[in-house]
């Protein structure tokens, strides 16, 4: 079955998509390491893993609201289409979702200006990333 929404997303952003769906699915279960400040384990995020998959697929990471207050973080092609690889309560992933004017998309993905991310966890990005790489197609 073909999903009527193909038609607005170019196959550059679906191949794309796709090699990024299957890295992600392909990470294993990785050791983060610890908070300096508080000793406690760094546990995968969004935040972090749409930093990764940015720095691995050239993609931007966009931070903000996942409608109407979770703090969030994905990916959106050149296009303005939307990877979201660590979706809110949700298993399975990642999606591919328009970014058409029409779009729900636009109304559940809110960017903002600043986010709380924690830098301390930059090294986890590094980790995340690495990782990626030894899948990406």
């Amino acid at each position: 079955m073909t999903p009527w929404v193909q038609c607005l997303i170019s196959e550059t952003d679906i191949q794309k998509f796709n090699e990024v769906k299957n890295a992600v699915s392909a990470l294993p279960d990785l050791d983060l390491g610890i908070y300096q400040k508080s000793g406690e384990k760094i546990i995968l995020s969004c935040h972090i893993l749409a930093r990764a998959v940015g720095r691995v697929f050239e993609l931007k990471c966009v931070d903000g609201k996942f409608y109407p207050y979770f703090s969030h973080s994905w990916n959106e092609t050149k296009e303005g289409n939307i990877f979201d690889v660590y979706l809110v309560a949700v298993i399975g992933g990642p999606t591919l979702m328009s970014g058409d004017k029409c779009s729900p998309a636009n109304f559940l993905y809110i960017p903002e200006v600043h986010i709380e991310f924690v830098e301390e966890a930059g090294h986890a990005v590094d980790i995340v990333a690495t990782e990626l790489q030894k899948h990406k197609v």
